[in-house]
């Protein structure tokens, strides 16, 4: 199982159980998933990191007043 899911020592998995089975999903997997909703789901031009980082930056304002 594990050279089937490419698997080597300390690598991470994720699992589950669905419909009574059990799902082994290397966390490589979990993630590559999940940044391709992302991809599909966020607005084209529209950067997440400059809002995040904008965020960041008022509530420091506000901390130091």
């Amino acid at each position: 199982m594990r050279r089937a899911l490419e698997l080597q020592d300390g690598d991470e998995v994720r699992m589950e159980i669905v419909d009574g089975e059990l799902r082994v999903i290397p966390f490589r997997e979990v993630i590559r998933r999940v940044q391709e909703q992302f991809r599909r789901d966020a607005p084209r031009g529209v950067s997440h990191v400059d809002d995040f980082i904008a965020e960041r930056r008022a509530e420091a304002e506000r901390e130091l007043g």
